[in-house]
């Protein structure tokens, strides 16, 4: 004989997991980010013959106050005539900041909001989480269509004086937040589905 049983939700430990991994993610990326403030300050209030900058085969390498730097030639489009140390490392530094860390940070705090959203909520589809999966998606294609180009002009307009660009463009990134903008997508149908059925009910 059949009883009518109210079943439990799963044990949703893979969030949980999610949710640690994403704490020291998150830590790591403030730390960078803040280490890349510093590295600013401490270039920019060093006198210039203080700051050298050596290539080897393939990259540039100059000391920060937190760690060392190492730009491959081909990410730069920079090959040759550096002869400004400081504003050579201030203006990859500031380009770096503003492209690549301060996007990140949007990511990690959409993340963080989107943590929150799953765990005060009964479903997943909700409108909260689907803006949040969208924006991340859009930042990550962005960044792989925008980052490096933006990094390479700045860097080669302030230190040569000319527009120069090679392979400016971040597949990965594109790949990633085109999945991702398919995943928010998939979220706002379920989101309309839910709402169907909550109004059902």
């Amino acid at each position: 004989m059949s009883e009518n049983k109210t079943m439990s939700p799963p044990p949703l430990w893979h969030l949980s997991l999610a949710r640690v991994l994403f704490c020291f993610l998150f830590i790591f990326f403030v730390y960078r980010t803040l280490a890349s403030v510093v590295n600013i300050i401490y270039f920019a209030s060093q006198p210039a013959p203080a700051i050298s900058v050596s290539a080897n085969e393939s990259r540039y390498i100059f000391p920060g106050l937190f760690g060392y730097y190492r730009i491959p030639f081909d990410y730069l489009a920079v090959y040759d005539g550096i002869t400004n140390g400081k504003l050579f490392a201030l203006s990859i530094t500031i380009a770096c900041f503003l492209f690549k860390d301060i996007p990140l940070l949007v990511i990690i705090n959409l993340g963080r909001i989107l943590f929150k959203n799953l765990k005060g909520s009964y479903t997943p589809f909700t409108a909260g989480t689907t803006s949040c999966i969208k924006k991340i998606g859009i930042i990550m294609i962005c960044m792989g269509s925008l980052s490096k180009l933006l990094i390479q002009v700045s860097v080669n307009v302030v230190n040569l004086h000319r527009f120069n660009c090679v392979n400016p463009y971040e597949p990965s990134w594109i790949l990633a937040g085109i999945f991702t903008f398919l995943l928010a997508d998939i979220f706002a149908r379920g989101c309309y589905l839910q709402q169907e059925s909550d109004e059902t009910l």
